[in-house]
């Protein structure tokens, strides 16, 4: 089995592409999963469950909605490639085991959390907090993380974003790092301890640079969210640490 893991792991990432987009919809659009949420954006056409599938659906009905003929959004096919190619790098470095299972799972919810945050600029604590209390115990009692690191690791995490917050507030007149960024300090703090927070911040905040010069006008008011690439930064982080096989 663990030959053939990465490749497994990688076709239940398309599957799990998919649910995070569902998950993040979910929330997004306060709809139930009985009243349309699996639906066309354009035409609000249920979609059967194979289109739910974007990648799947795009080699099956060249992606256009089977009611009105528009295309469905590119972006979520997009979506289950990426995670897909996370889940397959993630069961080359590691295998099969628990700590696969763990990153799968919080790396799973930072990407709702990102896609949330794309949409709506927020990132709820409905799923931040007890995410955050999931990590801790996740990283101590299944990753073995010393317990002083992981703690640490949360609240240096949390301390330098209120710092920044603050500072931004001071130099700048307004708020450039909300509350929900400082929240998912907490999370990704816990998760991967103290030693890797340089790392972490390091690879967000270029990887936020990066994204603005290459695709933001500098003329354009744009209201960047910050959670993504701080989400970035925790894949980033968990696939450039020790332990390739």
């Amino acid at each position: 089995m663990q030959t053939n893991f990465p490749l497994l792991a990688f076709l239940l990432g398309l599957v799990l592409g998919s649910l995070y987009i569902l998950c993040a919809r979910l929330y997004i659009q306060k709809e139930s999963l009985a009243n349309g949420l699996h639906a066309c954006p354009g035409c609000r056409h249920r979609l059967m469950w194979w289109e739910h599938l974007s990648l799947a659906d795009r080699l099956i009905h060249r992606g256009l909605c089977r009611s009105c003929g528009k295309p469905l959004p590119v972006r979520f096919a997009c979506v289950e490639v990426a995670v897909g190619v996370w889940e397959l790098l993630l069961a080359w470095k590691l295998g099969w085991g628990p700590a696969w299972l763990v990153y799968t799972l919080f790396g799973g919810w930072c990407i709702v959390l990102s896609l949330i945050d794309l949409e709506r600029l927020i990132l709820p604590d409905i799923l931040v907090i007890p995410g955050s209390i999931a990590a801790f115990l996740c990283a101590v009692m299944v990753l073995k993380l010393p317990y002083m690191s992981s703690m640490l690791g949360g609240l240096v995490g949390v301390g330098s974003f209120l710092a920044l917050q603050g500072a931004c507030l001071l130099l700048f007149q307004q708020r450039l790092v909300g509350p929900g960024d400082v929240k998912l300090m907490l999370l990704l703090g816990f998760l991967l301890g103290l030693k890797s927070l340089p790392l972490l911040l390091g690879v967000a905040f270029l990887s936020c640079y990066l994204f603005y010069q290459a695709y933001l006008s500098q003329e354009a008011e744009v209201r960047l969210p910050f959670g993504p690439f701080l989400c970035f930064g925790l894949l980033t982080c968990i696939l450039l640490s020790s332990g390739w096989s």
